[in-house]
């Protein structure tokens, strides 16, 4: 497989994240200001975060494993990676109407490639148990 190839999605999925970061917060209807409406928005970024970022890691991590890299490796970078564009995506929003650079955003960014990083490791240890049996 193409280098460009495995790195495709990767780089399309962090383009989609700058992308997103650079439209004003107008998404989840910020017309809208009830204390509901608030509760229900912060909750939903979270997990929107969440899912963005442990999808990154996957996809990095996905494209990394095909080079000649112990485990361990391909996780630190993929980490690093989520770390690089969580601090790009921020930097956006800090010039973007209506959004702001935001702490809490980046460490939900980074818990979201900690959850990829269980993903992968839970995926390693389920290979070495069948390869054990």
């Amino acid at each position: 497989m193409s280098v460009w190839v495995r790195w495709l999605p990767s780089a399309l999925w962090g383009a989609l994240i700058l992308l997103l970061s650079t439209r004003p917060e107008t998404f989840f209807f910020a017309a809208a200001q009830s204390t509901h409406y608030r509760v229900i928005h912060y909750y939903l970024e979270i997990t929107v975060h969440l899912v963005e970022f442990c999808v990154f890691f996957l996809l990095v991590a996905w494209s990394l494993r095909f080079q000649v890299r112990p485990w361990g490796a391909v996780i630190g970078r993929a980490f690093g990676a989520v770390l690089i564009l969580s601090l790009l995506n921020e930097s956006i929003q800090a010039y973007t109407p209506t959004r702001m650079f935001d702490v809490g955003d980046m460490t939900v960014d980074a818990l979201g490639g900690a959850v990829g990083v269980l993903l992968c490791r839970s995926q390693t240890a389920n290979k070495d148990i069948e390869i054990k049996n």
